[in-house]
């Protein structure tokens, strides 16, 4: 099953995923790829879901040595470490990718996780991706997928929903 989890800006799409993983875990479903939390001064981390090993992702300040987007500064070593747990993970029950959006659309950041998904052969995908890039990935995904919209009335019961689709 392919799932595209998305929603506006801090509607909770991480926090989402993150209680997915632990639902899942709980079931002794094996959860693999990244999750992107806001780091403590406003920046982003990405997480290695199997690892729970982190790194700086982007920063607010003007020190990411990568590219500008939006109102990050994007470190290279942390998509680096992002697109290594992603296919490290390709072979997990679940691969999450949190999040793809205007870096991948450009071909830079996660943008493989595409090919990994496009090449099939994973059980469950879940893909976080903004609602105004939805159309714009669902062209270069060769694979369905179901869109499930968080908000903040929802997030609590939308977690269940998307693992009783998984399974």
């Amino acid at each position: 099953m392919n799932i595209i989890v998305t929603g506006g800006i801090e509607t909770g799409k991480t926090t989402v995923c993150r209680q997915l993983v632990q639902m899942a875990r709980a079931d002794r479903v094996v959860c693999g790829g990244i999750l992107t939390p806001l780091s403590n001064d406003g920046g982003k981390l990405v997480q290695d879901i199997a690892s729970g090993a982190q790194v700086v992702l982007a920063t607010r300040s003007g020190t990411g040595d990568g590219i500008t987007v939006g109102r990050y500064f994007m470190h290279r070593q942390g998509i680096e470490f992002g697109q290594s747990a992603i296919y490290a993970a390709r072979n997990a029950d679940v691969l999450i990718i949190d999040e793809l959006g205007a870096l991948e659309l450009k071909g830079d950041g996660f943008a493989s996780a595409i090919d990994i998904i496009n090449e099939g052969g994973i059980k469950n995908v879940v893909m976080v991706i903004r609602s105004k890039y939805i159309s714009r990935f669902r062209r270069l995904l060769t694979v369905d997928a179901t869109v499930f919209k968080v908000t903040m009335a929802n997030r609590e019961k939308i977690v269940k929903n998307i693992y009783l689709s998984l399974r």
